[in-house]
């Protein structure tokens, strides 16, 4: 009974070792993903700060040129 036992009580610590294993592969894949989500999103924040910022310039420009060119008006 006791080599029984003692059996059960292995399978039972492998099993458990296993779900754990299986749960922290699930947690980490879980991380990459939200890591990869807010990379792309920062990507893309960063993206539109370009576009902002060129169309900044763009406007500076024009200011310049009409400020410039007061016959334009």
């Amino acid at each position: 009974i006791e080599k029984v036992a003692t059996f059960v009580n292995h399978v039972n610590l492998k099993l458990k070792n296993q779900e754990e294993e299986e749960e922290e592969k699930k947690n980490i894949q879980e991380t990459k993903t939200k890591f990869n989500l807010l990379l792309e999103q920062s990507k893309i924040k960063l993206g539109n700060t370009n576009e902002a910022t060129s169309s900044s310039g763009t406007n500076d420009s024009i200011k310049s040129t009409i400020t410039s060119n007061q016959t334009i008006t």
